[in-house]
């Protein structure tokens, strides 16, 4: 398409050239062609930029909860006014200046403090069972002084508050030929879509009403998510589906996100029958593993699955770099080349009419 934008420009310049010549300036034949030519490269980056940009969920959790009391300070502020002659006036004066009670929360993931309500910040307290440790916040302060009560997660996995929060990168392959992009299925009711993300948290075992073993797995995507780079999701089928589904799933989330091991299986009567695990890794000795070890461990265990990965991720575990796609091409559908060859026809058309009737000539 580029060549299209390219050539029709070029004539279309050379036509003006030809009819308009007393009545265009060099630089007006310069905002035409190279104008054409660079709205088209642009939008053209814009659009692979867009079609690229994919998001990966990166698991954590809350590491404490914060009360803040309110407190108030007294302030000079500079005002003016208009005097009876129309004189402006500036003059200071001492306000006193209210805060507000504030709660927040600190996560493994980053050092950011987050402002969360009162009832989020009483849930995260109660779960954490502990007792605040006062901290005196020193304020320069007028009549309240306004300190903080900080909780602390004990770091038991029974309390610990896990979260998600979105991440979003680059995905080559959403907008290339090459050989790893995989072709996008079509949902049908035995595949899943990604959880929403609900309460801060998203669920990571689909297929099962919802267990104290979630918590578990949810446990060690937050202790492993960030040092390791990786987000475990289990999927889980009917055996009589067949590993074809898993084979369709793989399909329907394009290879997964670039963080992801997802472990499909197909269960019949708390009988693991079929494993299908996935990832973007270059060594799949994670996947292999887990296949052998559910060949000898075939009775469906969530707890004694995650009591397995814990281990083997931390030993083996080797998240695929994208970068490593830099290299592949990326196109677009013909349908957004359409879209492009339409709006820089418009431009076309647009500049042109300006040019012949301006009063450069």
């Amino acid at each position: 398409m580029e060549i299209v934008i390219i050539s029709i420009a070029i004539i279309v310049a050379f036509i003006l050239y030809k009819k308009k010549k007393k009545e265009l300036v060099w630089w007006e034949y310069v905002i035409f062609l190279g104008g054409s030519i660079s709205l088209y490269l642009l939008l053209k980056l814009f659009l692979v930029k867009l079609i690229t940009t994919d998001t990966e969920f990166l698991g954590g959790y809350i590491t404490k909860t914060t009360y803040y009391e309110p407190w108030n300070e007294k302030v000079t502020v500079t005002k003016t006014k208009t005097d009876s002659d129309g004189n402006t006036i500036t003059y200071e004066e001492e306000e006193i200046k209210y805060h507000y009670e504030k709660y927040t929360y600190n996560t493994n993931l980053d050092n950011n403090e987050i402002r969360c309500s009162k009832k989020e910040h009483e849930e995260i307290k109660r779960l954490f069972g502990v007792y605040p440790e006062f901290k005196d916040m020193h304020r320069k302060y007028y009549t309240e002084d306004g300190d903080s009560y900080v909780y602390n997660w004990n770091k038991s996995d029974l309390t610990m508050r896990t979260i998600t929060k979105t991440n979003l990168y680059k995905n080559p392959m959403k907008c290339s030929n090459s050989i790893f992009r995989l072709t996008k299925g079509k949902k049908d009711s035995r595949l899943f879509d990604y959880p929403e993300i609900e309460r801060k948290d998203q669920r990571v075992i689909l297929g099962i009403k919802k267990t104290l073993s979630d918590q578990r797995l949810r446990v060690l995507n937050s202790k492993l998510g960030k040092n390791y780079q990786i987000r475990v999701f289990l999927l889980v089928f009917p055996e009589s589906y067949g590993i074809k589904t898993a084979i369709d799933q793989k399909n329907y989330w394009e290879g997964g996100n670039k963080n992801e091991l997802v472990i499909c299986v197909g269960v019949k009567n708390d009988s693991v029958k079929w494993c299908y695990p996935f990832s973007w890794c270059d060594n799949p000795e994670v996947e292999t593993k887990i296949k052998a070890w559910y060949i000898d461990n075939p009775k469906f265990n969530i707890t004694a699955l995650c009591d397995y990965l814990d281990p083997t991720i931390r030993k083996y575990w080797v998240r695929k770099e994208f970068k490593d796609f830099d290299y592949i091409t990326t196109d677009i559908s013909i349908g957004y080349d359409i879209i492009l060859f339409i709006l820089v026809l418009i431009y076309m058309m647009a500049i042109g009419y300006w040019i012949t009737t301006n009063e450069y000539n």
